[in-house]
């Protein structure tokens, strides 16, 4: 007799179903960055006066030292025409021109060093006047007192050049004294190398006096380029 009694049915096992990756998430990445705390427009414009008065400090030392600078040409010229001259010490009237040359190629680059504080004053005074709407004539004033008190007044600059020209005049005299006593082709060879030194030396310094003023545009456009750079 067969067992009429059914099997209990076994209840379905679920489906398995895929693995989910975990998606780990970093724990200050919603943080926003921290931002650096930018100076107020007071502290902005303190820095900015603070340079400002360090460049007019600067300014006013180079034109003072330029001013000593004349004195010790004035000097050198002086000595040269009356010690020189008067106990026939050619040699030190062959070396005035060259010594008067390197005061004022000192003074040249002193005066070049001014430019470029200008140039650098000019672009604090543009940042100022973002600031507070005022427009700092600080610069235009102390340029007509530089150029007022100064060794490059026309009048006095025309003088060095006369001046120099004589030294060189005087030194290319001592030099054919000196090369007398030799023969006639040192004699022309030392004139001649003497007065291509002058020449050189000249052409030097006429350069760099020249050129010295696009020193301020330099500096100018430089200060602007870092500006921007750390803006």
């Amino acid at each position: 007799m067969s067992d009429q009694n059914p099997k209990p049915e076994t209840p379905a096992k679920p489906a398995k179903t895929p693995r989910t990756s975990v998606v780990k998430t970093d724990v200050g990445a919603g943080k926003p960055a921290p931002t650096e705390e930018r100076p107020s427009p007071d502290q902005q414009l303190d820095s900015l006066m603070s340079h400002y008065e360090g460049c007019r400090l600067e300014i006013i030392e180079l034109m003072q030292s330029n001013e000593r600078l004349l004195n010790i040409a004035i000097l050198i010229l002086g000595a040269v025409m009356t010690y020189g001259i008067s106990v026939d010490a050619h040699k030190i009237v062959a070396l005035g021109p060259f010594a008067l040359s390197i005061v004022v190629f000192q003074g040249i680059q002193r005066y070049e060093l001014v430019y470029q504080l200008g140039g650098y004053r000019k672009y604090l005074e543009e940042k100022m006047q973002d600031l507070t709407g005022d427009k700092p004539a600080f610069w235009e004033d102390l340029v007509a007192q530089l150029f007022h008190r100064s060794w490059t007044h026309y009048p006095l600059r025309a003088l060095i050049v006369l001046a120099f020209l004589l030294l060189c005049a005087v030194g290319v005299d001592a030099v054919t004294r000196l090369a007398a006593p030799l023969e006639t082709i040192y004699r022309y060879l030392a004139v001649g190398s003497y007065t291509g030194l002058l020449v050189g030396v000249s052409i030097a310094v006429g350069i760099n006096f020249r050129h010295y003023k696009a020193s301020f545009a330099k500096a100018y456009d430089l200060a602007c380029i870092l500006g921007k750079g750390n803006g």
